[in-house]
């Protein structure tokens, strides 16, 4: 299983909407380092969404985190204690806390099972 790095970067104009304050404003946060923003090749910022929530004041820990595992068939149910772990793993590595577990047996193919 690869391990994925997922991180919602904003261009500097989105950004400084979602905060409510000008282009301008936000790039001078940005130089006076009072936000963190990412530089790419071609010279231009991207702000991560982690710290557009530490400026308005959303913490990780209002988040809540959604941990979902599932086999295909009763056969597999011991893989099911694995993919949670894995999970739950990642998610403590990332910051998440985990609120709520969910466990399922049965094709992905058929989104009419009961659970």
């Amino acid at each position: 299983m690869s391990e994925c790095l997922c991180v919602q970067l904003y261009r500097v104009g989105k950004a400084s909407r979602l905060l409510g304050v000008s282009v301008l404003t936000l790039k001078k946060w940005i130089y006076s380092g009072k936000i963190k923003a990412l530089k790419t090749a071609g010279g231009e910022h991207r702000v991560p969404e982690l710290e557009i929530r530490r400026i308005v004041g959303i913490s990780s820990k209002e988040r809540k985190t959604v941990l979902y595992s599932r086999v295909s068939s009763h056969g597999q149910k011991s893989h099911l204690a694995t993919q949670e772990q894995v999970l739950e793993q990642y998610a403590t590595k990332q910051g998440f806390v985990p609120v709520i577990k969910l466990k399922d047996i049965g094709s992905g193919l058929n989104g009419k099972r009961r659970n």
